[in-house]
């Protein structure tokens, strides 16, 4: 019920191309966090950084399939990230409708609460 709002309204093809759009955003959203939390300094080590986040068996087995992992998890890990930060930004406005999608499949998202 909760993607219905999303993607209950459109057809079967339009749906796709909206959810491989917003999978293909959540994994660069997850490279994203991944390449700040490492502190790596070159280029290089950012690029390992990324493209190992991209390149693990979850993350194809899970856009493949079509599951709702990896929007949870972007969901998640920048929601724990925005509340671990010191300054208070917009940024931690975004952390309660975030919260709250990641409870669509809370079986991921409950080790990070």
């Amino acid at each position: 019920m909760i993607l219905w709002p999303f993607l209950g309204w459109l057809d079967f093809s339009a749906a796709r191309w909206l959810w491989a759009l917003t999978s293909i955003a959540a994994l660069l959203s997850i490279m994203y966090l991944f390449v700040q939390g490492s502190m790596a300094e070159t280029n290089a080590e950012r690029a390992l950084v990324a493209l190992m986040v991209a390149g693990t068996y979850p993350a194809g087995a899970t856009i493949g399939n079509g599951q709702l992992t990896i929007h949870v998890m972007a969901c998640v890990l920048g929601s724990v990230v925005w509340l671990a930060g010191k300054a208070n930004t917009w940024r931690r406005y975004l952390v309660v409708p975030l919260i709250v999608f990641s409870m669509a499949k809370p079986s991921s998202a409950l080790p990070f609460w």
